[in-house]
Order: structure tokens, then C-alpha cells, then sequence
């Protein structure tokens, strides 16, 4: 019983320790990549490239569109320019899929490169503290230091603030094209994209909350089993594997616990030994994340298709008036559809996903 209290005292004043700290400023994540900008710059060059493959089809692929309505040329003669409209297209598009293969490759073999090295600083690191140090953290915590939480540095570093850079950019770059089609079209689209982006950016963080404390409680499940497997003939000495099994489901979630599924502490039945756990466990905040994505999505998808749908309407009425071609609207139509996910992504790879991810570890 007082090495439950002692236990729980010591993950109190670890957790109010880390809800002190401050989260790392994206110079100090980037700081860490440094030995790997040469690869990472390369990368983005890549990535720059291929995405501009991508957003230049449209514009080519309109005058396709237009060839095909045009009354006044004769079947051979649209057929002859839509093929050479779409050679050229294939052969932008192929270009980019290889510009896209060789920045992940680069992107990925970068960030091994960072996670290997921040590991054996960890480590390095871990073994020098003083003794007091490894009296007052579980092992099993450390462990779950030098494995997920590095791997999220590993993701921030090179994959999430250089994807943000980059979908700035696009979004500019689609922005600035759907007004160089038509300034009233677009602004009724980005009204429309901005209404569902700023209901949807709560979202975001919501669910880094939730992550975090799922994270939380997994690293505290692993710490449990860590040290009773680590000491599991005292355990089995003093019969006590319930007792570590009631500590690990704890962090877990048990299912049998809640017989309506919903994990609230108003429906969770007791354990065999009358308690009701209140903490954060898997099971609870998995299926609190779970809601939220769920939501975000529905929200998201939903009121984005239906946003295009009412762009798109009004889009039809400027062909018929004679503003636009229909080429020029399938191409404004594909940078709508480039805006909305670029916005979606934002949500997802702002800082709340991964800077304030960490900022608990």
C-alpha cells in the first residue's frame, strides 16, 4: 500500500514537471535536423517540383476542355490537339511521381538520421544523471522516452514543418490562381473554405489533447508492466499477479468494465477489489479521440463537398453568361479541391500536432 502511495506521489510530481515545461519553438526541432539540411534541401527542391507538376495540369488540361466544345474545328483536328494536350500532361504528371519517390526517399533516410542520433543523445544523457534521478523516474517511462517521443521529434522535424512550408505555398499559389480566373468565383469559394476551416480548426487541437493523453496513459501501462516483468519473481513470491494486473489494465481499460461501451466513470462497474479507477486509460481516451476524428471528418468532408457543390453552381451560371470557359471552370475547380485538402492538412500538421505533442515529453 505505501509503495502504491510512493509510486503515485512520484508520477504526480513527474506529471506536474512536465505540464511546467514549455513546448520546444520550432527552431529548436529544426536545430536538431541540422546536420541534415544539405538532404532535407534537396528534398525540398524535390517537393517543390512535384507539386508544381500538380498544379500546372489543371491550366493544360483546360484547354482540352475547351477544344472538345469547340464547334468550330472538326473531329480530327480536336482529336489531334486533345492527344497532344495529354502527352504533355502525362508526361508533367510522370515527372512529378518521380520528383515525389526521390523526396521521400530523402525525407525518410533524413529523419532515420535525426531519430538515431537524438536516441544515443538520449541515452547518453539518461545514463549520466545522478542516482536520485532514476529514484524518482520509472525505467519504463525512460523506455518510452527513447522510443515513440523520439520518433515524434523524428516526424517534426522532417516531414511536418516542411509539409506545412509547402502547403502555405500551394495554398498561396492556388489562391493566387483561382483569382486569375475569376476574382468573383474565387470569392465565393474562399468564403465558403473559410467558414468550414475555422468551425473545423478546434478540431485540431482537440485532438492533440486527446493524443497526448493517450500517450500519457500508454506510457504509464508500459511502465507498470515493465517493472513487474522486470521483478517477477517478487511478484510471483508474494502471489501478487492480480494486483499487477488490476495496476496494468488500469492504464489499459478494461471493456469488461464498461458494459454500455461508453467510457465514462458514471458507467464503469467496479474490479473485484471495489475500486473505480478515474485516471486516463487507452481504452477511454482512444474512444474520446475516435469521436472527435469521427467528427472532424463527417464536419470536414461534408461541409467541403458541399461548399464545391455551391461553387461549382454558381461557376456554371459565368459559363452560361459568357465570363469563363467551361475549361477554365474544371481548372478552378481542381484548385478549389487543392485548397480545401491543403486546409485539411493545416488542421492536421499545425502545431498542436506535433510541438505541443511534445510538449509533455
Amino acid at each position: 500500500m505505501t509503495k502504491d502511495k510512493d509510486e503515485t506521489s512520484v508520477s504526480s510530481t513527474n506529471k506536474k514537471k512536465e505540464s511546467d515545461a514549455k513546448p520546444p519553438s520550432t527552431l529548436q526541432l529544426l536545430s536538431l535536423a541540422k546536420p541534415e539540411f544539405g538532404g532535407i534541401f534537396i528534398a525540398m527542391v524535390f517537393m517543390v517540383l512535384s507539386e508544381a507538376s500538380t498544379l500546372i495540369q489543371p491550366l493544360i488540361l483546360a484547354d482540352a476542355y475547351d477544344t472538345v466544345i469547340d464547334s468550330t474545328i472538326d473531329s480530327s483536328a480536336k482529336m489531334a490537339k486533345v492527344n497532344r494536350i495529354v502527352i504533355i500532361v502525362l508526361i508533367i504528371h510522370f515527372g512529378g511521381m518521380l520528383g515525389q519517390f526521390l523526396r521521400s526517399i530523402l525525407l525518410t533516410a533524413a529523419g532515420e538520421r535525426v531519430v538515431a542520433r537524438l536516441r544515443i543523445q538520449l541515452y547518453r544523457k539518461i545514463l549520466k544523471q545522478d542516482i536520485t534521478f532514476f529514484d524518482e523516474t520509472n525505467s519504463g517511462e525512460l523506455a518510452s522516452r527513447l522510443g515513440s517521443d523520439t520518433t515524434l521529434v523524428q516526424q517534426a522535424t522532417t516531414r511536418s514543418i516542411p509539409e506545412v512550408i509547402l502547403v502555405v505555398v500551394k495554398m498561396i499559389v492556388c489562391i493566387v490562381l483561382m483569382f486569375w480566373i475569376s476574382p468573383s468565383l474565387a470569392g465565393l469559394a474562399l468564403a465558403l473554405t473559410s467558414v468550414v476551416f475555422a468551425v473545423s480548426a478546434p478540431f485540431g487541437k482537440w485532438l492533440s489533447d486527446y493524443s497526448k493523453r493517450y500517450q500519457n496513459a500508454l506510457g504509464e501501462a508500459q511502465s507498470k508492466s515493465t517493472e513487474a516483468l522486470g521483478a517477477i519473481r517478487t511478484v510471483q513470491s508474494f502471489a501478487s499477479e492480480e494486483r499487477e494486473i488490476n495496476r496494468y489494465s488500469d492504464y489499459v481499460g478494461d471493456p469488461s468494465m464498461f458494459p454500455v461501451w461508453w467510457p465514462s466513470k458514471k458507467y464503469r462497474k467496479p474490479d473485484p477489489n471495489g475500486r473505480v479507477f478515474s485516471g486516463d486509460s487507452t481504452y477511454k481516451v482512444g474512444v474520446y479521440k475516435g469521436v472527435v476524428n469521427s467528427g472532424f471528418f463527417t464536419f470536414v468532408f461534408g461541409g467541403g463537398f458541399g461548399a464545391l457543390n455551391i461553387t461549382l453552381w454558381y461557376g456554371f451560371k459565368l459559363v452560361i453568361d459568357g465570363h469563363i470557359t467551361l475549361g477554365a471552370l474544371t481548372a478552378f475547380n481542381s484548385y478549389v479541391s487543392y485548397t480545401s485538402v491543403f486546409s485539411v492538412n493545416l488542421i492536421f500538421f499545425r502545431r498542436q500536432k506535433y510541438v505541443y505533442g511534445l510538449k509533455h515529453h
